[in-house]
């Protein structure tokens, strides 16, 4: 019970009615007042024509009085039909006659000429009071017109009922009506809630797919499937990149442990043990190799690297970088080149960008057989800086260029390695806003173009 009172249906549907609440009674006053205004003022109407009708009944006399002529009877009877009531009243001598029901009036003489109202024998009645001047005397004589309130308060009582009891009644249908219509515009959100308390980490292939109008439940749920797919992604690769890993480091460490069971088989020769001390180093060098570059990895995808930023000037770099990897073009007979223009500096981490072109360029110079040649060209195109190394090299086959930046992904075509070279370079080049591509044709070479913003 506690928590559907701290649902957003709940909540909603409260809101909902208590703002219309607000409303009902806000404008039920209003029309109450106002209501109420109209009447009074068609009273107060009523009885300043009815003055103006008796004026012209009365003699000049002293104390002046109503006329007894024929058209008095009938004007005795509107006045008793329409509820109003005439009479004349001194100050010294009370009721001098009248119209209507003039009897039952109280006896209140005014003291100055206007409105008000009188309770008298339970009824309640509006009075107004004209003066009448006869001779230049003194006022000593009043005119007197009264309507009985009874149906004005009988309206207004009709009013109080049907609002007393029409605002409730609105207000109970418009709480089922707010349940209706909260129930409606949260089922997406049920349905929602149901899929995503049942994705787990073997049903992350479950999506909402939610098929209404493209409104705020409408994004939200689009948010949630993007969400999900890209989680399914990140888990899919995580749990491929565990496997490969794993994989790697057990072909080593299986041959490692065939190299110690072959050595503690029997006695041997110490130039046996010295070969299978060297086989161990091998195999142990690589291990090293791959610790290094799973640690390097997770430092990327942890986003670690962004703590060290500077300036780096990119042509000295590139220089630099070249300069270091000529010894082993030069071992393998390979032609280095270097055509970079003077370029802007740019802000990043120059390890990073070193160990990225170093990266590039070992692969490069490692599949480019004797006499060929790699080309490091850098230049400036539409606002940004395009680094280009191009080698003479074997080439990739076209099927294994859209995989080629996976991690632990090896081409069939006569490569080496782990397959996380390239992995950390697309990473690293990531990292730095940029963009790293390939193009290659088997048996004539490839081109790897690195561009960053300047």
């Amino acid at each position: 019970m506690i928590n559907r009172l701290r649902s957003i249906r709940f909540r909603l549907t409260l809101w909902y009615v208590l703002l219309l609440g607000i409303t009902l009674l806000g404008f039920s006053l209003y029309l109450f007042f106002e209501l109420r205004e109209n009447l009074f003022n068609q009273v107060d109407h009523s009885l300043q024509t009815a003055v103006t009708q008796a004026l012209g009944k009365l003699e000049d006399t002293v104390p002046p009085r109503f006329v007894t002529q024929r058209d008095g009877g009938a004007l005795n009877v509107g006045l008793l039909e329409s509820g109003v009531a005439l009479r004349l009243i001194s100050v010294s001598d009370g009721t001098l006659g009248g119209y209507g029901d003039y009897e039952n009036l109280p006896d209140w003489v005014s003291l100055r000429a206007g409105y008000v109202t009188l309770v008298s024998s339970g009824a309640i009645w509006r009075v107004y009071s004209y003066p009448v001047q006869f001779h230049d005397e003194r006022v000593q004589v009043w005119l007197q017109v009264a309507q009985s309130l009874d149906d004005v308060y009988d309206t207004l009582d009709d009013l109080l009922t049907v609002m007393l009891v029409g605002v409730p009644a609105v207000l109970v249908v418009a709480m089922a009506g707010g349940v209706f219509l909260a129930d409606q515009a949260l089922r997406p959100v049920d349905r929602m809630t149901r899929i995503a308390s049942g994705v787990g980490a073997d049903r992350l292939d479950r999506r909402i797919d939610y098929d209404g109008p493209p409104d705020e439940l409408g994004r939200l749920a689009l948010t949630l499937d993007d969400m999900l797919e890209r989680l399914q992604i990140a888990f899919e690769t995580e749990r491929r990149f565990t496997a490969d890993a794993s994989h790697e480091l057990r072909t080593p460490l299986t041959i490692i442990k065939g190299h110690i069971e072959v050595a503690l088989a029997y006695p041997r020769h110490a130039n046996e043990y010295i070969e299978t001390l060297s086989a161990i180093r091998g195999e142990n060098e690589r291990l090293i190799r791959l610790v290094n570059n799973l640690l390097y990895l997770a430092k990327l995808d942890a986003a670690s690297l962004k703590a060290s930023r500077e300036s780096v000037d990119l042509t000295e770099l590139l220089g630099l970088v070249v300069e270091q990897m000529r010894m082993l073009a030069d071992e393998k007979q390979v032609m280095l080149e270097c055509e970079c223009d003077q370029l802007p500096q740019i802000t990043g981490n120059t390890d990073h960008l070193i160990r990225l072109f170093l990266n590039l360029l070992d692969n490069a110079v490692k599949y480019t057989p004797a006499g060929g040649q790699v080309l490091v060209k850098a230049e400036q195109q539409d606002g940004k800086i395009c680094i280009e190394i191009r080698d003479t090299g074997i080439g990739i086959s076209e099927e294994h260029l859209p995989h080629l930046f996976k991690r632990f992904y090896r081409a069939k075509d006569g490569f080496k390695g782990v397959g996380l070279g390239l992995a950390i370079a697309e990473s690293i080049v990531r990292e730095h806003q940029g963009e790293l591509t390939v193009s290659s044709v088997l048996g004539v070479g490839s081109v790897f173009t690195v561009r960053v913003k300047r």
